[in-house]
């Protein structure tokens, strides 16, 4: 179960944030158009703030590539914690194997 957190400027949702029941905030986005105006953040800040409330520790899984997001995690508080690797088998060529 997701809950989903939202921000509305000029009629339209500008900004949002879900978050998972065991407390990770999984997802923020911000339209293009109303990026840099701080509402990032804003969905962010109320992610974490929700999450505590309810009695979990809020955490944040970012691409160490996505400097923007690390940029705004930072700002609200969050630090980082751990670092996360993924790994991929690759298939074996016909040449590899010597069939």
């Amino acid at each position: 179960m997701f809950t989903v957190l939202g921000i509305l400027a000029d009629d339209h949702i500008v900004a949002f944030s879900s978050m998972a029941a065991d407390g990770e905030v999984a997802l923020v986005y911000t339209c293009p158009a109303f990026r840099r105006r701080g509402y990032g953040q804003r969905v962010l800040s109320e992610a974490a703030r929700y999450v505590t409330t309810e009695g979990r520790l809020a955490y944040y899984s970012v691409s160490d590539e996505n400097k923007a997001s690390l940029t705004t995690a930072l700002s609200v508080g969050y630090v980082e914690h751990a670092l996360q690797f993924g790994y991929a088998v690759a298939e074996k060529s016909q040449h590899a194997t010597g069939s």
